[in-house]
């Protein structure tokens, strides 16, 4: 139960206003803002920022045979390949349903069962 004086303070909304007008909590960027900092500092080379060096790094193993690198920059250049998934029954064929209704009346039992010879 719920104390009625509780809802004394409680106002609706106005049309088109949040709940919460400030909005949600800014996500901590430091990590992410770090990183990418860091790939672009340029490298002990000299001419190349780290974010060059690691994408070279990553094309000279996939070019090794590296299957995870092939895959990371399958993903990350042309995108992963659209995946379905197929449903079929015994032998291929189509996924066999069965309702089954329990009906206490016998009015209702024969009302169904007339139903269902007309579907046959």
């Amino acid at each position: 139960m719920y104390n009625p004086k509780s809802l004394k303070n409680l106002k609706p909304f106005k049309k088109g206003q949040s709940g919460h007008p400030s909005g949600p909590k800014p996500k901590p960027d430091c990590l992410i803002s770090c990183i990418k900092a860091e790939l672009a500092k340029i490298s002990i080379n000299g001419k190349d920022t780290n974010e060059q060096l690691i994408a070279a790094a990553l094309v000279s193993s996939a070019t090794a045979g590296s299957v995870k690198a092939i895959e990371l920059l399958m993903a990350y250049t042309i995108s992963k390949p659209a995946q379905t998934i197929g449903l079929t029954g015994e032998g291929g064929g189509p996924v066999k349903t069965e309702i089954t209704i329990n009906v206490s009346s016998e009015a209702t039992k024969k009302a169904l069962e007339q139903i269902m010879e007309r579907k046959e």
